[in-house]
């Protein structure tokens, strides 16, 4: 049986802590990484190795436990710090989510969010755990358990709907995801970066926006939710890159 125990969710400080530890990626190459890792659907790890580069580690719910630690065979290998037990810990999926256990086989103890996990702990997207000396970044895309846009990746007409796109509507797609990072998070734009980054008037883009909701099926949800979902499905298929806006 699941025993959780009670904690808050982490600060928007903690947030900021957080990509201040380096997973935002750097480059264009640690930008693919994170976003394979979030079209493929599921929840993933994200740590820096031994060379300060990316990894992505998907946790796939096989049926029973995916170990963690630098022992060859680990489902996740964290062989590049002697500090991480050969067995540190234990990934258990249940009901849908994710919890690590740490029955006390490590010798420098499990973290989620700097507490010491005494037994197990439930992961929230955006957790920050520690293993010996590797951090690691639990991410659980909203998206991922959203039917709008799991009905939106799958559907065969995606290719015509992007391909339908304008290169106006592409350039605000851009600036809106400009200071967002799919690993780190961030709010889109407001209308006004935007404007000034396309060129245009604030009622223009709003204009665009309207649109771009209705193309891509999002008419029903609220308005900062919309935003929050136009983002990330401009993220995950590819349309705009975080850090840099369309033009």
């Amino acid at each position: 049986m699941l025993t959780v125990r009670p904690r808050a969710a982490p600060s928007a400080g903690t947030r900021g802590a957080m990509r201040a530890t380096g997973f935002a990626h750097r480059n264009q190459d640690e930008f693919r990484v994170l976003r394979d890792a979030e079209r493929a659907g599921g929840p993933f790890l994200v740590a820096r190795d031994a060379g300060d580069g990316l990894r992505a580690f998907p946790l796939c719910d096989a049926g029973r436990p995916l170990s963690v630690g630098r022992q060859e065979g680990c489902d996740v290998l964290l062989d590049w710090d002697e500090r991480v037990s050969r067995i540190h810990a234990t990934l258990e999926p249940e009901a849908g989510d994710w919890s690590v256990v740490d029955a006390g086989r490590s010798l420098n103890g499990t973290y989620v969010n700097g507490e010491r996990v005494a037994r197990r702990v439930r992961l929230r997207d955006r957790d920050m755990l520690r293993m010996g000396g590797v951090d690691l970044l639990f991410r659980r895309p909203r998206y991922a358990t959203s039917a709008a846009t799991a009905e939106m990746t799958e559907d065969p007409r995606l290719a015509m709907l992007l391909g339908s796109l304008t290169a106006r509507e592409r350039a605000i797609l851009g600036a809106l995801c400009a200071s967002m990072d799919p690993v780190s998070g961030g709010p889109p734009a407001a209308n006004s970066v935007i404007a000034e980054a396309v060129g245009i008037e604030v009622p223009n883009v709003k204009a665009a926006l309207t649109v771009l909701f209705q193309k891509f099926g999002l008419t029903a949800e609220e308005p900062s939710v919309k935003r929050q979902r136009l983002a990330e499905l401009a993220l995950l298929h590819g349309v705009a890159v975080p850090g840099r806006s369309g033009g």
